[in-house]
C-alpha cells in the first residue's frame, strides 16, 4: 500500500531528481490502483487506442464504455475531454442518450 505521511499526497511533488515525472504524487495513487488489476487496463488501454481510430462519432461511446470498465484510467479521461471539446466531433444525441441513464441512476441511488 502506498502511503505518505510527511506533508500528505496533495502536498507532495517529484523528487528533482525524477525528471521523468512531472505530475503531482497524488497521481501515484491512481496509477496504483490502475495496476492491481493489469488484464482490466489493458483492456481499457486497447479500447482507449481502438477509439483514437474509429470514426469521430464513435469515439465517445467506447470512450465512456471503457471508463466503466476501468474508471482509474486517467488516460480515459484525458481522451474523452479531447473528444468532447473538440467542435463536431460528438454527436450530443448519443452524448445524451449514454450519460442522462447514468446520471439519473447515480442521482436516484444517491437520494435512498
Amino acid at each position: 500500500q502506498l502511503a505518505n505521511k510527511v506533508r500528505g499526497w496533495e502536498q507532495s511533488y517529484r523528487k528533482k531528481s525524477f525528471t521523468f515525472w512531472r505530475r503531482e504524487a497524488s497521481f501515484l495513487l491512481l496509477m496504483h490502483d490502475v495496476q492491481q488489476n493489469p488484464v482490466i487496463y489493458q483492456l481499457s488501454e486497447k479500447m482507449r487506442i481502438l477509439a483514437s481510430i474509429l470514426d469521430p462519432t464513435l469515439k465517445f461511446s467506447l470512450l465512456e464504455e471503457a471508463t466503466s470498465i476501468c474508471p482509474s484510467n486517467y488516460g480515459l479521461y484525458v481522451a474523452l475531454d479531447e473528444q468532447i471539446t473538440t467542435p463536431q466531433t460528438v454527436d450530443k444525441n448519443a452524448l445524451q442518450l449514454k450519460m442522462v441513464p447514468t446520471v439519473e441512476a447515480h442521482i436516484n441511488q444517491t437520494i435512498r
